[in-house]
């Protein structure tokens, strides 16, 4: 199925290659192609929010580090093989980086 959505966008890419002039509706793209065949109404909006990991000052190098382990825990429980992401920002990123 992959493979005849890509064979229809390179049809549909020639055709609009030997076309004198674009117009405005044309999806010239891969990604503007694919996109025209989604259904906006199938599209739910994710419901994420960012919250502070404690309650308590993190930015010592001991909650930095229990914050880290206690979020490898978690992951690898909620999913296990999945490689833990967290962003910090610049001062706490540097102190995060001694750490790790």
């Amino acid at each position: 199925m992959a493979v005849n959505q890509e064979e229809c966008w390179t049809e549909n890419s020639i055709k609009l290659l030997e076309k004198e002039v674009l117009e405005s509706d044309d999806k010239f793209t891969w990604s503007a192609y694919h996109a025209s065949l989604q259904s906006s109404s199938a599209m739910i909006p994710a419901l994420n929010q960012l919250l502070p990991l404690f309650y308590e000052k993190a930015a010592t190098a001991a909650m930095i580090k229990h914050g880290m382990d206690v979020i490898r825990k978690t992951i690898e429980y909620l999913n296990p093989g999945q490689t833990p992401i967290v962003t910090f920002n610049a001062p706490l990123f540097t102190l995060a980086k001694q750490i790790q």
